[in-house]
């Protein structure tokens, strides 16, 4: 067992056969950390495990990710299987990127507790919809639903593209 207890710098390849302990003297891995690590670049391998918590910005992911407790976007605390927590306008299913052919879910329009189902974008390479834009069904917190309107005044309210004069199909 070797042990270093001061500043080591490198150049070229190193070799390690055996076990390798950053704050542990007795690493039960290839690499065993024990506290934090920075990594700029990338992690790369056939599977990465970790026991504690994970903090990303701008992070991306190829393939397969299994979580055994609860992941968060937007918070360090998350309460929930997956909990997303901050001022968001909506969760947008994107079919590729700069495609109008996909969806978007969002949750509220600052007027209220609403669900609004509608297209991400209105057409290729457009900037994503915000607010009401893109809108095609609502369900709002009395249990109205709104199919072509955003503003539901009965349990079912309809609104064709010809009914543009305010006629409503109830």
């Amino acid at each position: 067992l070797a042990e270093l207890n001061a500043s080591l710098s490198i150049a070229g390849t190193l070799a390690v056969t055996g076990n390798v302990g950053i704050g542990k003297t007795t690493p039960s891995e290839k690499l065993d950390v024990s506290g934090n690590i920075k990594a700029t670049g990338s992690i790369a391998g056939a599977s990465l495990s970790v026991t504690g918590n994970i903090s990303a910005t701008d992070a991306a992911l190829t393939g397969k990710l299994s979580v055994t407790g609860n992941v968060g976007i937007g918070t360090t605390t998350p309460s929930r299987k997956f909990e997303i927590s901050a001022d968001l306008a909506g969760l947008s299913f994107e079919v590729g990127a700069g495609t109008p052919h996909s969806g978007a879910i969002r949750f509220g329009d600052n007027t209220g507790w609403k669900l609004h189902f509608g297209r991400s974008r209105e057409s290729a390479n457009a900037a994503k919809n915000a607010g009401t834009q893109g809108l095609l069904m609502t369900v709002q917190d009395n249990g109205n639903v709104g199919i072509g309107t955003i503003i539901p005044s009965a349990k079912l309210t309809i609104q064709t593209p010809a009914d543009y004069n305010g006629n409503t199909i109830r």
